[in-house]
């Protein structure tokens, strides 16, 4: 779990071709997380998601609020 965010949604991971995987989510931030925080946010999830899980392309997008929904965060 990050601080500033509170949920992660409409995941979608996919292979393009027989090695290479692409991922892309919404994360759910919290109203007072600054917006240049979000770069720190981004690379420190596609940096995981590239060491732990071989993904070579990662789409984030960050919304303000509670997702409408079911979200997940696992980590």
């Amino acid at each position: 779990k990050m601080e500033g965010i509170s949920g992660i949604h409409h995941i979608h991971s996919w292979m393009l071709n027989e090695k290479t995987i692409l991922f892309e989510a919404h994360l759910d931030v919290e109203i007072d997380v600054k917006i240049s925080e979000l770069k720190r946010y981004y690379s420190e999830i596609e940096d995981y998601l590239k060491r732990e899980h071989g993904v070579d392309h990662v789409t984030l997008q960050a919304e303000l609020g509670g997702c409408e929904g079911i979200c997940h965060f696992e980590r």
